[in-house]
Order: structure tokens, then C-alpha cells, then sequence
């Protein structure tokens, strides 16, 4: 993934016959995505800026209208894209809460301070987030909630974790 670009949703599947597509949201705020005119299309490394015509939002999914792509046969061609934002235009977050591209790479402590790996990824389930922490090929997964999860600072670089809340 290019640094640069901050992945806000994906998209699945075409809509109807004119090159409209379903998009998976991936942000915690999807109503940004009627909020902009412009977005990022992220394929293959490479990146194309694309202009929103429309956009109708219903829970974890938006259907999109891009200005350039007017038939299916275009929007079949960019399914599994990924749209973006520059990190530049993130907005500013309340304290203690954080990007999640932000948090990957963190190294993962116990209480006692105690290594346990590096933050893979996060799920993002319906109850709850669901940090993957990996070392030695081997995933411990700790669910995003105050009581497993004790400090995030991405500043030191680190999460400290109740290890009593894993599951491997």
C-alpha cells in the first residue's frame, strides 16, 4: 500500500448498467465519502484520481457514481480497488482514539512489559475491533475494548495489552 494513500473503501461489485459500483466502507466516518468531490482509485500500485458524481450511503456500503466511468464493462475493470485519501486531508481525531494505519507495525506489550509481538492488522467486526498481534508466525488476537487493551502510543511506538484477553 502506498503510505501516502489512506485507504477509505473498496470496491466489490458493479451497480445497475451504468458503471455505478457497490463500495465497502472502510472508515469510521463514512459520511466523508459524501462530503468530497474527488477521491483516489488505488490498482495495481498505481493511482487514479476520479471524480464522484453521487453517492448514496446505507450502513457499511455506499454506492458510487464516478464522472469517468459511464458503463459496466469500465466498472467491472476496477473492482477490488481500493479508494483513497491523501493523509493530508484526514480529519483530526478525538484524543485517545487513532488511525488504524497508524497503529500497524506497533510493537505489542504485556503489562509487565514483556514482548508480544507487532500489530498486524485490525478486524473490524460488529461487536468490536480485534487487534492481530503476530510473532514467530504465530497470531495472538486481542479484542479492542479498555479492558485488553490498557495504552496505545503510537509516539514510543507501543500497545500494552492484558495478556489475560488473548486468544491464539
Amino acid at each position: 500500500m502506498n503510505a501516502e494513500f489512506i485507504p477509505i473503501g473498496k470496491i466489490i461489485k458493479t451497480h445497475g448498467l451504468k458503471g455505478d459500483v457497490k463500495v465497502q466502507i472502510l472508515s469510521d466516518i463514512p459520511n466523508r465519502l459524501k462530503n468530497i468531490s474527488s477521491i483516489h482509485l488505488l490498482k495495481d500500485g498505481k493511482t487514479k484520481k476520479l471524480t464522484i458524481s453521487y453517492c448514496q450511503l446505507s450502513e457499511h456500503r455506499a454506492i458510487i457514481k464516478f464522472g469517468d466511468i459511464n458503463s459496466i464493462s469500465c466498472a467491472e475493470k476496477i473492482i477490488g480497488s481500493m479508494l483513497c485519501i491523501k493523509e493530508e486531508e484526514l480529519l483530526s481525531l478525538p484524543k485517545n482514539r487513532f488511525y488504524i494505519h497508524n497503529l500497524i507495525g506497533l510493537n505489542v506489550y504485556d503489562k509487565s512489559g514483556n514482548s508480544i509481538g507487532k500489530l498486524k492488522e485490525v478486524w473490524k467486526l460488529p461487536a468490536n475491533d480485534v487487534f492481530v498481534v503476530e510473532a514467530n508466525n504465530r497470531e495472538t488476537l486481542f479484542p479492542a475494548v479498555k479492558e485488553a487493551i490498557k495504552n496505545i502510543s503510537p509516539q514510543r511506538g507501543e500497545i500494552i495489552v492484558d495478556e489475560n484477553f488473548g486468544v491464539t
